[in-house]
């Protein structure tokens, strides 16, 4: 099995439970009460706390390592990965993605499901799209591979605005959906060629920094979005706030899309990046 095969296994599993949880949710909320569902959710951790317990890793011997210390560590990290631009442009996208998306979708995405759709048998429905689309993008991503894989996932995250700008009309509950479930392929899609590419691209010792920076970087400015969302909306109206969020998805791909490391990356590695030194560090952007 590839590494990629193996993204695309991982990303689908996850997808599974976002498809089938907002169904059996409402299910749940169907013939029950939203404490019941709550208390089936805490359960789903002990479940898999017993899982993971069941858990037996083979030993490996354990290389010899020279001593060094944490600054020493993060400063090697960060050469690599200031070193790409290909690397630190996606992470910085991905940043602003996770702050715009996941905000305007799950927390003014109910609102207006409430208000506007029907109610949560409504949002049920969105987000089960959304999670089966996931599932979708990892099974398209086990199947494709694109010989410029940044480059693809980059486009196919041009879907990411469509279900906010639907809720934003508001749309009919299916077009949303539909919606959803397109930006769902996308972003698992994306996600699989992502991860799978720039661990090709990044040397063996350097692959746990990097990937430090990766997923601090990509999700740093969310606890942010999740914060301001509800406050933007209450002074601009849901609309209006939504259909900027839509404008930001939409500018912070063509950005992406702009940079010619991004598009011109291919699957396999070629020559090392020289380093870069930086004066200073990149702040959260793109």
């Amino acid at each position: 099995m590839s590494g990629k095969d193996g993204f695309a296994l991982l990303n689908f599993s996850r997808s599974v439970g976002r498809f089938a949880g907002p169904a059996l949710a409402g299910i749940v909320l169907a013939v029950g009460s939203p404490g019941d569902a709550l208390a089936i959710d805490a359960a789903t951790f002990a479940v898999s706390a017993a899982c993971l317990l069941g858990l037996r890793a083979p030993r490996r011997p354990r290389p010899a390592i020279a001593a060094t210390n944490f600054f020493a560590d993060l400063s090697e990290g960060w050469s690599e990965f200031s070193a790409r631009s290909w690397l630190w442009s996606i992470v910085l996208c991905a940043a602003v993605s996770n702050a715009v998306f996941f905000p305007a979708f799950q927390v003014l995405g109910p609102t207006i499901a409430q208000g506007e759709l029907g109610g949560s048998s409504a949002w049920a429905l969105i987000a089960a799209a959304s999670g089966f689309g996931a599932v979708l993008g990892a099974v398209l991503a086990l199947a494709v591979r694109p010989r410029r894989p940044l480059l693809a996932g980059e486009v196919f995250l041009l879907a990411l605005p469509l279900p906010i700008a639907l809720l934003a009309v508001p749309a009919a509950t299916v077009l949303i959906a539909l919606a959803a479930l397109l930006a769902g392929i996308a972003g698992t899609f994306a996600t699989v060629l992502w991860e799978s590419t720039w661990v090709r691209h990044v040397p063996e010792a350097a692959l746990s920094r990097v990937s430090a920076y990766d997923w601090f970087g990509s999700l740093a400015l969310e606890p942010l979005g999740l914060a301001l969302i509800g406050p933007i909306a209450a002074g601009a109206g849901l609309s209006t706030t939504l259909w900027l969020a839509a404008a930001v998805l939409l500018a912070r791909e063509l950005v992406a899309l702009s940079v010619p490391r991004v598009r011109r990356v291919r699957a396999e590695p070629g020559e090392p990046p020289t380093p870069v030194v930086l004066q200073r560090p990149i702040e959260a952007g793109d």
